[in-house]
């Protein structure tokens, strides 16, 4: 999840500096849209959704009225397919069936919107595996993370929080010794 929240902001930081991650020529930005997927799944069930309803669009519907300031905005650029979908935690769902319908919901959605960038976060298990078969036998790249040991904490820390112009939240070149 924090690692889907940094790319979040690392998206939207490098649109705004007019870095890398806006496509060469656009003038439209790319929304960094972070999902969980639990809550999708939970939605395609109560909902009893298929792959070809517009399965996102109804989340961030069904979101609006509760917390999404600027919601014109956000569904204009996912009708667009100018976004990345950051999906959290597809471990988390409950429903295997739910599952299946949102995997066949990406795949038509990466056939129909070819800008659309899509990252899925899941913890490793036997139900997983089958899914990542599936997500790189549909041309998915499927990347591990190293387990986060104290080394690579601190020096995740190091890079992101000391040193870097305009940090207000550390000084200087290392970590304080209180927070290794």
């Amino acid at each position: 999840s924090t690692l889907l929240k940094h790319m979040a902001v690392l998206c939207a930081e490098r649109q705004l500096e007019g870095g890398p991650s806006q496509a060469a020529g656009a003038h439209v930005p790319f929304l960094p849209l972070l999902v969980s997927a639990r809550q999708l799944c939970a939605q395609i069930r109560e909902l009893r959704l298929g792959a070809t309803d517009p399965i996102l669009e109804a989340f961030l519907g069904r979101k609006a009225s509760r917390d999404y300031v600027g919601q014109e905005v956000k569904l204009d650029l996912v009708h667009q397919g100018r976004f990345w979908l950051l999906l959290d935690g597809l471990d988390e769902c409950a429903c295997e069936a739910a599952v299946e319908v949102l995997l066949d919901y990406l795949d038509r959605l990466k056939a129909s919107a070819p800008l659309v960038r899509i990252i899925v976060s899941t913890r490793r298990g036997a139900v997983q595996l089958a899914n990542q078969a599936r997500m790189q036998a549909s041309g998915y790249a499927v990347l591990r993370m190293r387990p986060l040991t104290t080394t690579l904490s601190e020096s995740i820390l190091e890079r992101s929080l000391c040193g870097r112009p305009n940090s207000t939240l550390l000084s200087g070149p290392t970590l304080p010794a209180w927070l290794k």
